[in-house]
């Protein structure tokens, strides 16, 4: 115990002695921008709404190969798999509810609901920005969650260079080269990022594939007063898996995944209190995928998804006076798919307008009202409002709350989809296609035996879910080594969007489609703590208790309707089911708790970082047909992963070498999909600079 104190006091006399003899060095504000919010750049702690940031240096020092990699140690977020994919949840809420967007536009291409984000490289990511709460007053459509905003470095602001090498378990390889061209007098700036990245995969929850990646920018100061910035993205992923269905039957899915995105943004200053932004937005998202049998060579099935968005978003910025800021834009989406399970082209169109208003008089308040109109093409109108006030009680102290509505329109799936199952044999239809009258047709060729009521509810119009989502909480932060802070939620989401039987087939399977119907609420406490030790020890924890439940069935259960009104145990014994007996929403874990040690040997060019991420048990399958999640259930069990990483810079630091290892306990469980085994990573970073930045803030890319 002496050894280990009279080893801390050492270390940390050592930091001292190394921060003297840099006192010369201009000391940087720690104070972080964020956008994401409320559309404008704001300090974040004068935002009254729940905002994580994860900077470049974050994500350096957890080695992260992939975006999933850094989110999924984030207090509040969790990760899910299923047979239709990985998806991120926020404060227990589900993957469909979550805007994910790259510099501020939207990532397109969720085939079932889910957005893969494992195509996502984080090679040039400057840093993420997660708002947490419905946040569709700014955002529209799917923001019922939040939104995680991904923003890459700026283009050009200095000459510069570097490449990444990264190898290890599984077979991953992972190449990451990004350049910088600052033009003469830095009004101009060019920047290209490619990454290659492929892997063997492990289990079938993650085939093997590789992927290439392509990024650039092009900004140019036009005039005094206006810029512009060009910006464009494209990934390719190719993957393959073997199946054998029938035990003799061997296949080959191979699918090939293109995504690609361009943008156009011109600024123009009026004034100094008013500036406007005018934004063009295109993505391109596509899948082919084929089934090959491997004992003939032959295919036995093919299938492609096609989608399309242009959005067009013009911008207006007016500074009231000193304390307040008005915020208003307008824009328009053009959506298109086309699939081999949607019937010809699908379209849909929208229209909306926004405004927000910023107040903050004196030192103590800050307060953000909004309101969004969204016209949709096929569900109709919708009105998003939201307001978020925070007080500063002191320097140290300061209270936030904030209160919104927000909205996930009716997805391509659910409104179009024709899709049969040609290995078992079940039907779904989109609502759309029900009220063009597909299930008679059906019945007239012999298909069908009984149609349910249910089919004419389901051929209604479908409504958009929409959500009231609660925040509230308190910033501590007694030194400027220490910030502490705590939110508790209430997320509730009503005409919740759920599939259903609506008629039975001749060959004993089901017909399903879409029905508005549930009421779902999430609610919680979320903590974290930073805490820097002294300097370059820093310790970073949080912990989220959660509570997701189906308000319709716990109605059920306490009026004891059908099978809701028992439960069976292991043994065939039936029970009398109470509220208490139902454990909530699958794939949830009622704790969550992450912990990060990071310290650096400055003088020795040396880092590490040792990590660990608790999930609870979640509920995983409804084993004795009740049709909800109770204690006789399949659950994933408590489990716990740890991970360490060590980095050595050369030559100031121009090179550097990085060794991680994930998984350390080697945590394996059929029940968590998507999770190998012990991972062993090693790295190299090259940093090449001819030219410092010109000590002026760039042009605001987001």
């Amino acid at each position: 115990m002496r050894k280990t104190v009279l080893f801390a006091i050492l270390y940390c006399t050592m930091h001292t002695l190394y921060a003297q003899k840099d006192s010369a060095a201009p000391v940087r504000s720690l104070e972080q921008v964020v956008v994401t919010a409320s559309r404008t750049a704001r300090v974040q702690d004068s935002l009254p709404v729940p905002v994580t940031v994860i900077t470049q240096k974050d994500i350096q020092r957890l080695g992260s190969r992939r975006l999933i990699d850094v989110l999924r140690e984030q207090t509040g977020l969790n990760f899910v798999m299923d047979e239709h994919g990985s998806g991120l949840q926020m404060q227990g809420l589900d993957p469909d509810y979550t805007l994910v967007l790259i510099d501020g536009e939207p990532l397109i291409g969720r085939l079932t609901g889910k957005l893969d984000l494992s195509r996502v490289t984080v090679g040039n990511i400057q840093r993420i920005e997660i708002v947490k709460g419905a946040s569709s007053s700014l955002y529209g459509s799917e923001a019922l969650a939040g939104v995680v905003n991904i923003i890459t470095a700026g283009a050009g602001t200095t000459t510069d260079a570097s490449l990444s090498v990264r190898g290890g378990s599984n077979g991953i390889a992972d190449v990451t080269a990004l350049g910088n061209y600052a033009f003469s007098g830095h009004t101009s700036g060019l920047q290209l990022m490619t990454n290659y990245y492929r892997t063997d995969g492990y289990s079938t929850t993650l085939p093997p594939f590789y992927s290439y990646s392509l990024q650039g920018k092009f900004r140019s100061q036009l005039s005094a007063r206006s810029s512009l910035l060009l910006s464009g993205r494209w990934t390719y992923r190719y993957q393959h898996t073997e199946y054998n269905f029938s035990g003799n039957n061997p296949q080959n899915d191979a699918t090939a995944e293109n995504d690609a995105g361009a943008a156009a943004t011109w600024r123009y200053v009026f004034s100094s209190r008013w500036k406007s932004r005018l934004e063009y937005y295109f993505s391109r998202y596509s899948t082919d995928e084929k089934l090959t049998q491997l004992n003939t060579g032959k295919e036995s099935d093919t299938s492609f998804f096609r989608q399309h968005l242009h959005r067009l978003e013009w911008q207006h910025d007016y500074r009231v006076n000193q304390q307040s800021m008005l915020t208003d834009g307008i824009g328009g989406n053009l959506e298109t798919v086309t699939a081999t399970r949607y019937p010809g082209e699908q379209t849909m169109r929208s229209a909306y307008l926004y405004t927000q208003y910023q107040y903050d008089p004196g030192t103590r308040w800050n307060i953000i009202g909004g309101l969004r109109g969204d016209m949709h093409s096929v569900y109709g109108s919708v009105l998003s409002p939201k307001l978020a006030i925070q007080y500063h009680l002191s320097k140290k102290i300061s209270f936030k709350a904030s209160l919104g509505r927000g909205f996930k329109a009716p997805d391509f799936r659910q409104l179009y989809l024709t899709f049969t199952n040609p290995l078992v044999g079940y039907t779904v239809l989109g609502t759309e296609e029900l009220k063009k009258g597909a299930l008679q047709r059906m019945q007239e060729a012999g298909q069908i035996t009984t149609i349910y009521p249910a089919a004419y509810h389901a051929a209604a119009d479908l409504k958009a879910e929409r959500s009231w989502s609660y925040n509230a909480g308190v910033l501590y932060k007694p030194a400027g080594a220490v910030r502490i802070e705590l939110n508790v939620f209430y997320n509730h989401v009503s005409n919740l969007i759920q599939s259903l039987p609506v008629a039975a087939k001749a060959n004993g399977w089901f017909v399903y489609s879409y029905i508005n119907v549930s009421r779902v609420y999430t609610k919680g406490i979320e903590a974290t703590a930073q805490v820097k030790i002294c300097r370059g020890l820093e310790l970073q924890t949080g912990y989220q208790l959660l509570y997701a439940k189906d308000k319709d069935i716990i109605d059920s259960i306490k009026a004891g309707v059908g099978n809701y009104a028992t439960l069976t145990d292991p043994s065939g014994v039936r029970h009398r089911a109470t509220p208490a007996d139902y454990f909530g929403l699958q794939q949830r874990s009622r704790h969550q708790l992450n912990t990060k040690l990071f310290y650096t040997l400055p003088w020795w060019g040396l880092s590490a970082g040792a990590r660990a991420n608790y999930l609870s048990k979640a509920g995983f399958a409804d084993q004795n047909g009740n049709g909800y999640i109770d204690r006789y259930d399949q659950f994933v069990p408590a489990y716990c992963l740890l991970a360490f990483s060590l980095e050595k810079s050369f030559n100031n630091p121009r090179l550097s070498l990085q060794l991680s290892v994930e998984n350390a306990t080697n945590y394996k469980n059929a029940l968590v999909a998507g999770q190998p085994g012990r991972q062993l990573f090693a790295g190299l970073r090259w940093n090449w600079n001819v030219m410092k930045s010109n000590n002026q803030s760039p042009i605001n890319e987001q």
